[in-house]
Order: C-alpha cells, then sequence, then structure tokens
C-alpha cells in the first residue's frame, strides 16, 4: 500500500499484448475488455494463493466446454480432463532452460532426433488438468522473463 496516491494510467498498445515500461522496465499487460478475472483476484486476495491457482479456480466457474463434431473435447482445448503434463527443455550442455511446454503425451513430443538438433533433455515438472498446466506454463515463462528479459529460447510466445 502506497503512502499517497500516484497517477496510474489504462491505455493499450496496438499490436501487443504484453511489453515492458518506464526506466525500470515493468512488464504490463493488456487489457482484455473482460475485467471479471480483475475482480475475482481482488476478492480473493489474501487467501494465500498463488495467481495458477486462483486462475485454476477462476476458470473453473466458466461453464462451457468446447467440443469436436463427436462430442468429445480435445486434448488441446483447456477443458480437457485428461492429464496433461507440464516439462522443460533443457540443454545438455549449459542446464539453460530452452523452453517451458505442456503436452498431454510428452514421450510423443519430440523426437529423440529433434531433441539431439536442441541439445536438450526434457524433464516432466508438473501434472494437472490441461488448464492447470497451461497455466504453470504460463507462469513460469514470466518468471523467465523477469530474471533474463526475454522468453526462453524455443517458446515462441508467453504461453
Amino acid at each position: 500500500m502506497l503512502e499517497s496516491p500516484i497517477k496510474v494510467y489504462n491505455f493499450e498498445v496496438e499490436d501487443f499484448h504484453t511489453y515492458f515500461v518506464g526506466e525500470n522496465g515493468i512488464f504490463v499487460h493488456n487489457g482484455c475488455g473482460d475485467n471479471s478475472w480483475n475482480d475475482y483476484q481482488k476478492e480473493h486476495a489474501g487467501e494465500g494463493k498463488n495467481r495458477s491457482e486462483l486462475a485454476a479456480e477462476y476458470n473453473a466457474t466458466k461453464p462451457v466446454k468446447s467440443t469436436n463434431s463427436k462430442g468429445k473435447v480435445h486434448g488441446n482445448s483447456l477443458d480437457y480432463e485428461g492429464t496433461n503434463y507440464g516439462y522443460e527443455l533443457k540443454d545438455r550442455t549449459t542446464g539453460e532452460t530452452l523452453k517451458y511446454g505442456e503436452s498431454i503425451d510428452p514421450q510423443k513430443r519430440y523426437s529423440q532426433a529433434e531433441l539431439d538438433r536442441y541439445n536438450a533433455d526434457m524433464y516432466i515438472q508438473v501434472q494437472g488438468s490441461k488448464r492447470e498446466i497451461h497455466n504453470w506454463q504460463h507462469e513460469k515463462i514470466l518468471d523467465y522473463m523477469y530474471v533474463t528479459d526475454q522468453h526462453p529460447l524455443l517458446n515462441k510466445s508467453l504461453w
């Protein structure tokens, strides 16, 4: 809590969903027009839960599930209820994180040739629902960016 009020701004940067601002390089996120997630976080502040836990609870309140023509939820849908795995690809030589990812079948995600091409090994870090692991991946990439000012080499976006 600040001792005195400060001026804040609410604006959108075209073509950028997230970006760094100011001399301190503060990482900011464009609003998406729906404030219900922000309201939910405020309502549950102080409960000792991290953002991923809050996001999982919040998203669980969303009733709609996307299904394919056979009435099944696709494995890439956040509504997929099967087990999903969060993994980290690390450089075999340096130990540097190359990617945070998610897969319902990590053993088939990369061929050995692909791993060799990247000089990488895969480490399964967590398992859970698709939505939980998707949020885990996002948090890990944001944490990495906070320290290095860039996303891991093989992550092409924040998700």
